[in-house]
């Protein structure tokens, strides 16, 4: 299955309302996608992290951004590469824990762009 396939599957999986499967999915696609970017013998863990940190312009802007570095996401000290990885990535792929959703949305008004960030405790 391409990559393009997975998101899209993510893509029809979020219309259903199966939040969860979505994600699960689309984080498959991402990592994916980071392999890709980062070959071997790129660490997983380091290519997946580089591969958030890149698409953080356009995840939150619509675009790229074009000669200023890219934004740093941090919560309690926890960069967001970090917590996508760990508490979804791993969690949610792996099923290390049991999923309990915590729904955060944000519409920047000067952007295109929203963010929903679900997390689980």
């Amino acid at each position: 299955m391409s990559i393009k396939a997975r998101v899209e599957d993510a893509e029809v999986l979020w219309r259903q309302d199966r939040k969860e499967g979505a994600w699960a999915v689309a984080l498959i696609a991402a990592a994916a996608t980071s392999r890709k970017r980062y070959p071997r013998p790129t660490p997983d863990i380091k290519s997946f992290k580089s591969f958030i940190r890149d698409v953080l312009p356009t995840l939150m802007y619509g675009k790229p951004l074009q000669g200023a570095p890219n934004p740093c996401i941090i919560f309690d000290q926890t960069p967001i590469e970090d917590i996508i990885y760990e508490h979804l990535r791993c969690n949610l792929i792996q099923g290390l824990r049991e999923v309990v959703w915590v729904n955060s949305c944000i519409k920047r008004p000067e952007s295109r762009a929203s963010a929903c960030f679900e997390a689980y405790e």
